[in-house]
């Protein structure tokens, strides 16, 4: 997901200078000029063996070698409360399926390469269950067994579906429903777009009306090859050697830990969640504004911050997702589009944080302006990971704040339980792609923080006292943020 928000620029550009004006609209006009070069995403009848997407590639590659594993599924979980009409939901989720290509893909291989295939007739694995038979004591209890193995029950690539629901009835008001995806065909954005038209598809099917939905340009198919056209262009080969400068000598964090790095990581993780008050929101909101900079920016540069306390290093490169539906034709596509991109930044000799959110912003926008493929990015600089190291970065930034996330069905009460902590269900699926991952979420006028760790390396305790560290220095920067980034999180040791 793209964290610059449309409305935080336009403000931003509003309080540039007149010289700082003019340098932004001429590096806008060149990275345009840069993007007429890219091949336009053409719709087409194509035959197989149809490529995987580069980010495809690289998670079925981890996917190969770690079969039966839940690690990469995806999946979210709501309470509902209401008249539920359960045809009407899966009619609405079988033209779901209909509609979007990649949720009816299986992935074969062909002569020891992957290639994609679609299904051209099926519809949703939609279970559902009815528990209201079971003593009313017995139901939650029965019922987050049920989820828990639901998450834990790994895709089966080859045969499919890569798409399953569950839905569980525990009284004639009162679901469970869980809508679960090999991350292969899914990521943040098209979560939201998932979401969306569930409940755009339900409303119609309760209706009994046609889908309101306007018919896609293109599929997934079409993106993967134009992805592979891309390669050969010469805005990749630009990004490519911008990429190779950048990243010449990448530092790798040493970041201390509880416990030794095992050689061959199980990913087992779990997650924190805390919670960033209204009033100190806004107050990040307007020290974004003042140096002209997003919330996003401001965010990361504290955790950039929080890591150089922790690892005593000042050269810090931190991972974070860039959204891959760029074009207009991408904008309502389900599927795996996103990129993950290294920020580097030097944060040398005890720097003001205001000082900090410039060289943010500035490495934020290098890195966005030369999007590419992060495993382009790897085989590039032909970098060999350490064993049990993700390439490049180990921690992992995001803002998620896109206004399609909720899940939304006429005539019920729908809570998200997007954290595993909302509700009483824990989904029973705790990993950790990343050492660390701090992920904040933006909703209602407040921020929402997930840490998501490894307890292979990091103990709770240890992850508890981050987070304190993260929400102090937050709350001692929007009081001063001139002041050194050692007055806002103390160094390590």
């Amino acid at each position: 997901m793209n964290p610059l928000d449309k409305h935080s620029i336009s403000e931003q550009i509003a309080a540039l200078s007149p010289k700082e004006k003019t340098l932004f609209l001429n590096k806008l006009r060149k990275i345009s000029q840069d993007k007429d070069q890219e091949l336009p995403v053409q719709a087409g009848k194509h035959k197989a063996p149809l490529p995987l997407s580069l980010s495809q590639y690289r998670l079925w590659l981890l996917e190969k070698y770690r079969r039966q594993s839940p690690f990469l599924n995806a999946y979210r979980t709501w309470r509902l409360a209401g008249d539920l009409d359960i045809e009407a939901l899966r009619q609405a989720l079988n033209n779901l399926v209909k509609r979007h290509q990649v949720l009816r893909t299986r992935f074969l291989i062909n002569n020891n390469e992957p290639f994609q295939n679609f299904d051209s007739d099926t519809g949703c694995a939609l279970t559902s269950i009815d528990m209201t038979h079971l003593p009313a004591s017995e139901r939650e209890n029965e019922a987050q067994t049920l989820v828990t193995a639901e998450v834990k029950q790994p895709f089966i690539l080859e045969q499919g579906p890569v798409f399953r629901v569950l839905l569980l009835r525990l009284t004639e008001q009162d679901y469970i429903f869980l809508v679960n995806l090999d991350h292969l065909v899914i990521d943040g954005w098209s979560m939201g777009i998932l979401h969306r038209e569930i409940g755009l598809l339900y409303e119609a099917a309760t209706k009994r009306k046609l889908s309101p939905l306007t018919p896609l340009a293109v599929q997934y198919s079409d993106f993967c090859l134009w992805q592979r056209r891309q390669l050969k262009t010469a805005v990749m080969q630009t990004s490519l050697r911008y990429w190779a400068q950048l990243l010449t000598a990448a530092p790798v964090l040493r970041l201390p830990t509880d416990r030794p790095r095992p050689r061959q990581s199980t990913h087992a993780g779990d997650r924190i969640i805390f919670d960033l008050t209204a009033t100190l929101t806004q107050q990040l909101k307007l020290v974004s504004q003042k140096y002209s900079v997003t919330l996003f920016m401001t965010l990361l540069a504290m955790f950039k911050v929080l890591v150089r306390s922790l690892s005593g290093q000042n050269n810090l490169l931190v991972g974070t997702p860039v959204a891959g539906h760029r074009s207009r034709e991408l904008e309502s596509m389900v599927g795996l589009m996103v990129n993950h991109l290294p920020i580097r930044t030097d944060l040398s000799g005890n720097p003001a944080f205001s000082d900090v959110l410039i060289c943010v912003r500035e490495a934020t926008l290098g890195a966005f302006s030369h999007d590419v493929p992060f495993a382009c990015i790897v085989n590039a600089l032909d970098i060999t990971p350490e064993p049990g190291c993700h390439p490049l970065f180990q921690v992992f930034f995001t803002l998620q704040n896109s206004p399609n996330q909720d899940l939304t069905l006429p005539g019920l009460n729908v809570e998200p339980d997007l954290s595993g902590s909302v509700s009483p269900f824990r989904d029973g699926n705790d990993t950790a792609k990343f050492d660390i991952a701090l992920s904040i979420v933006e909703t209602h006028g407040s921020l929402r923080g997930v840490i998501e760790y490894s307890t292979e390396l990091f103990e709770q305790s240890t992850i508890n006292a981050m987070t304190d560290s993260y929400m102090l220095g937050l709350r001692r920067m929007v009081e001063s943020p001139g002041q050194p980034i050692s007055d806002l999180v103390k160094p390590a040791g």
